[in-house]
């Protein structure tokens, strides 16, 4: 017997207390113990109904809503509603951590679409072809000048504090894949001070400036995301510089 199997039957034996007393436990109580009994099970457990593997998360979301008021009265019912509750929330949170890890993406509250759209594509994602001419320990090491009269961009290696042109290359946005609307993005950070956060909900862009940046460094999921998102607002990790269509540096402002 599994041990998501093991925690189900527990689950049941309280829950027939609760539905054949109704005094010793209250939902509020029950809700506690199921949540204490499951943290550990949902955040390292393994999925034991193969077959909800090939739903998407949208999918799963339906199908839960459907079946949390489908619980029957005989305990073969209540033991099969509960491993099946327990196993598509056990998918949702593990593809929510891997979701959050490729995206950083930590917005407190997640849309189902959102998380399809990246483990789920509808299209095969175009890869970025990996640069040996520099290389950068981490994205607060990176420096990104955008111009607005060019759709190059120009990665520089900051050391000592400073970008140096000994350590840059160009790309331009063809070259990334990207559009018009991700360097609109690059362009807000270089109006604003050094880690400041913009107002932003478009998160497919972010995504494939993200996607981009770490193809074009050769950085793995465990290096962490270029710009981060949480609840509205992102934030850039690497640095950025503005020049306007006079070719001059914009001023760092406190526009947000």
């Amino acid at each position: 017997m599994s041990k998501l199997s093991k925690i189900t039957d527990s689950l049941i034996n309280q829950l027939s207390v609760l539905t054949t007393l109704g005094v010793k436990w209250s939902k509020k109580e029950l809700a506690r113990e199921i949540a204490y009994k499951l943290t550990d099970e949902i955040n390292y457990g393994n999925v034991d109904e193969d077959y909800l593997k090939k739903y998407n998360c949208m999918q799963l979301t339906k199908m839960l809503n459907k079946h949390i008021d489908k619980q029957g009265e005989h305990l073969s019912e209540k033991r099969e509603w509960f491993e099946l509750t327990m196993n598509i929330v056990l998918i949702m949170q593990k593809r929510t951590r891997e979701y959050r890890l490729i995206t950083g993406d930590s917005s407190k509250r997640l849309e189902p679409k959102e998380v399809d759209k990246v483990l789920f594509p509808t299209q095969k994602p175009k890869v970025v072809k990996k640069t040996n001419s520099i290389t950068i320990d981490k994205w607060e090491d990176l420096h990104i000048e955008v111009k607005a009269n060019s759709s190059d961009l120009v990665f520089q290696k900051i050391i000592d504090g400073e970008p140096t042109q000994h350590k840059q290359i160009a790309k331009t946005l063809r070259d990334l894949h990207l559009g018009d609307k991700t360097k609109e993005i690059l362009t807000f950070f270089g109006l604003v001070e050094y880690r400041t956060p913009i107002p932003y909900n478009v998160k497919s862009n972010v995504f494939a400036i993200n996607m981009a940046l770490k193809q074009l460094f050769c950085k793995t999921k465990d290096s962490g995301v270029p710009i981060v998102t949480r609840d509205g607002k992102i934030l850039a990790l690497f640095h950025t510089t503005y020049y306007d269509h006079n070719n001059i540096k914009a001023i760092h402002k406190h526009i947000y």
